[in-house]
């Protein structure tokens, strides 16, 4: 075996995230042995009431508090609102928003 002809490459600069790799496993070309998740930003679901959202706007600037890091400041932008907001889909209507990371 060749290794020197072997090149993995990254779509983007990130933490490793789940693997499907095991030890002495063969590969194929295209196979997805790993997820990566990005570093440089994130993107955050969430779910409101249409009552809520009403005076919400996409670019409109957002702050997350997240229980498990309480001392980090996390500021980002709505960017989307999702179609799906009938009970089909779901009882509350969904929204997205990222933030750059700094």
């Amino acid at each position: 075996m060749q290794l020197s002809y072997t090149q993995i490459t990254a779509p983007a600069n990130g933490q490793l995230g789940e693997t499907h790799l095991q030890k002495g496993q063969y590969v194929q070309p295209g196979q997805q042995l790993f997820s990566i998740i990005s570093n440089e930003q994130y993107w955050i679901v969430a779910n409101f009431k249409e009552t809520q959202i009403e005076h919400m706007k996409i670019g409109q600037p957002v702050h997350v508090e997240v229980d498990g890091y309480p001392d980090q400041e996390i500021k980002g932008k709505i960017v989307d609102f999702s179609n799906a907001t009938d009970a089909k889909f779901s009882l509350l209507p969904l929204f997205q928003w990222i933030y750059p990371r700094y």
